[in-house]
């Protein structure tokens, strides 16, 4: 049958037309049902540090690493050349990022696609198309050129290489495809820190649940982890960045120890400790919100802070001895926006009067909203902003993180019960990815964004076929 020649043409690396068929027709599927969120927020969404990454090349500001620097000189190049063909219209720079930002977006999904319907079934692969398309969440996403965004498409990109490289690790892969995978993987660690820790704390659970070719798969990984450092050192050494600030990799400590103060005070140090936090946290961490550590790690001083992490660590956990109620507490009450499904996504709504909740939806400096489908984007806005559109029963409870988590831990113990390794690989990674995520200063849809992209692989691994994943076996 059909289904059996698009194996076999697989096989020998040679796509069947009715394969590249399908892949295209769900191309411009994609695209057609994005181009309406792109039309309503016209020239497109630009917001989440983007004008940042666009003040550092065009202001003369010095590049930072507090954003990853491969997407600040994207953007700047970006600019740069549509401002030739275009002077002085900056929308044209955000036009030409929205595409950028779509297009890469529609060829990850049919990549994923592709492997679905390769491993399940049409029913799977046709609900997992109209959920990219139709699904707002996803929408609004499409033409955001966040560097989230771009994250969650090269985690999905080698995710899914990943995947496909270890089912057919019994037969004789071409090498080019493990270049592949090791581009993918450089490319996910160069757009965010926290995927080179969640890369090496998946290292582990991959080695434990793999059994063969061990030395292969090191050998591979390896590769990519140095031409991550290489390629990272080459960007550094290209436009001499400023350190980003520490306080951002040490969201948790600060929340906890803050929560701590709250009901202590000053009591909780010892003299010496007191001396020292002064010094590297000049104010008061009464400012403690428990769903936002941005209050307690800003006004930090950077430079003192990294002279004394040894001093901070020590002082923290002999805190964390006194006070482990509280440190779980402060843990949960910052992250359970993630985890817990019934709930409201507030983001940024508690923080200096923000409107928005969910998503932001907005065309921030340098460029002008000039929506083409104002009704549309007045729908889209109160989708981000009205907590209220989310109590809407089952399908309300599709806009929240953690929906997304207990699909992921549903599919973990399926994986578990099926004793099918390739479930339990793309388990384990994206709960690392997830972990990392949450020692993040607050919740937001953008930090798992990835979850709602993987959503229909679940599907295909929950509801696919019994020998999914298992062309390795």
């Amino acid at each position: 049958n059909a289904q059996e020649k698009e194996t076999i043409s697989e096989k020998t690396g040679k796509p069947g037309a009715h394969r590249a068929l399908r892949n295209c027709a769900a191309f411009a599927v994609l695209l057609v049902g994005w181009i309406p969120y792109w039309l309503a927020a016209y020239p497109g969404f630009f917001t989440y540090d983007a004008t940042n990454a666009f003040i550092q090349h065009f202001y003369g500001i010095e590049y930072s690493t507090h954003h990853p620097l491969i997407h600040s000189v994207l953007i700047a190049d970006v600019f740069r050349i549509m401002l030739k063909f275009f002077p002085e219209n900056y929308n044209s720079g955000i036009v030409a990022l929205s595409w950028i930002t779509m297009l890469m977006g529609a060829s990850v999904f049919v990549y994923m696609l592709d492997y679905i319907y390769e491993r399940s079934n049409r029913w799977v692969f046709g609900a997992g198309l109209l959920y990219l398309t139709c699904f707002p969440t996803i929408g609004l996403f499409a033409s955001c050129s966040t560097k989230d965004n771009f994250t969650a498409f090269w985690l999905l990109f080698f995710t899914i290489k990943l995947l496909k490289l270890y089912e057919r690790s019994c037969q004789k892969n071409p090498r080019y495809q493990y270049g592949i995978l090791v581009f993918f993987l450089v490319m996910m660690l160069l757009y965010r820190k926290n995927m080179l820790i969640a890369f090496v704390l998946f290292l582990p659970f991959f080695f434990l649940i793999v059994k063969n070719n061990r030395v292969r798969w090191a050998v591979i990984f390896a590769t990519g982890l140095c031409g991550y450092f290489l390629c990272n050192g080459l960007l550094e050494h290209r436009y001499h960045p400023a350190h980003g600030a520490i306080g951002e990799m040490l969201c948790v400590p600060l929340q906890q120890m803050a929560r701590v103060y709250v009901t202590e005070g000053d009591d909780m140090f010892t003299p010496q400790e007191k001396q020292l936090f002064d010094r590297i946290h000049p104010y008061s961490l009464s400012e403690y919100h428990e769903l936002n550590a941005d209050y307690v790690k800003h006004d930090m001083d950077d430079a003192v802070m990294r002279e004394n992490l040894p001093g901070f660590f020590k002082m923290w956990i002999r805190i964390g001895i006194h006070h482990p109620v509280e440190y779980v507490e402060a843990f949960l009450a910052n992250t359970y926006q993630a985890w817990y499904p019934f709930c409201n996504i507030t983001g940024y709504a508690d923080k200096l009067d923000s409107p928005y909740a969910y998503f932001k939806c907005d065309v921030e400096e340098p460029g002008e909203l000039q929506s083409k489908l104002p009704e549309f984007y007045n729908f889209l806005w109160e989708l981000c902003t009205e907590t209220s559109l989310y109590e809407i029963p089952v399908i309300g409870i599709l806009y929240t993180i953690g929906f997304y988590l207990i699909a992921l831990c549903f599919t973990f113990f399926y994986g578990v019960y099926r004793k099918n390794e390739s479930i339990k690989l793309f388990s384990a990674f994206l709960y690392t990815v997830t972990f990392t995520s949450m020692c993040g200063p607050l919740v937001l849809p953008r930090y798992y964004i990835y979850l709602f992209y993987m959503f229909p692989v679940m599907l295909a691994f929950i509801a696919g076929r019994e020998s999914m994943g298992a062309a390795r076996d």
